[in-house]
């Protein structure tokens, strides 16, 4: 996350646009570096698009509101880690039996 906050940094140093201009950019530069959803993508464009817009109080609450946001989508990741695991254990179990089978 460093590297991305350093290139936001970067971005809006020349010029081109504000800081929310520098984060979509940065957000383009770091898709396929980071292996994250569409749900993901969408809120931290969405915290992209309220940086320095509003002021800090604003900006504030809805950081702690998107990292709300955050913590479900984190809940979420876990839950489908949960269920793709008991699903990969199971194919390599009847994998395994399948070999045997036709081994024998």
């Amino acid at each position: 996350m460093a590297g991305f906050s350093e290139r936001v940094y970067e971005i809006s140093g020349t010029g081109d646009g504000g800081i929310d201009s520098a984060w979509q950019k940065s957000i383009e530069e770091y898709k396929n570096l980071w292996p994250i959803d569409r749900e993901e993508w969408s809120l931290l464009s969405q915290i992209g698009e309220v940086l320095g817009k509003t002021d800090r109080a604003s900006q504030s609450s809805f950081m702690k509101m998107m990292r709300e946001k955050f913590i479900v989508q984190e809940r979420k990741a876990e839950e489908d880690r949960k269920q793709k695991e008991k699903l990969y254990k199971y194919l390599g179990i009847l994998g395994g039996l399948a070999i045997v089978l036709v081994l024998i």
